[in-house]
C-alpha cells in the first residue's frame, strides 16, 4: 500500500502504468492525513481493490 501513495515523480519509467497520471491517491493521502484520518486498502488479485477512509469527528 504504501508504494500506491508515493508522490507522483516524472521519473517514473515509460510504460510502467500507461492509462494512469499517479496523482490521485497520494492527493487523497495528503487530504486525508490532513484530517487526521486513515486509508486503508483491501485487494484481491484479479478482483479489484476497495479502499477505505476514516476521518475523525470533532
Amino acid at each position: 500500500m504504501s508504494r500506491m501513495l508515493w508522490w507522483f515523480s516524472p521519473n517514473t519509467p515509460e510504460g510502467a502504468c500507461p492509462r494512469c497520471h499517479g496523482m490521485g491517491l497520494t492527493i487523497a493521502k495528503e487530504i486525508i492525513d490532513a484530517h487526521d484520518g486513515h486509508i486503508s486498502v483491501f485487494s484481491e488479485a484479479g478482483k479489484g481493490a476497495k479502499f477505505m477512509v476514516e476521518i475523525p469527528s470533532f
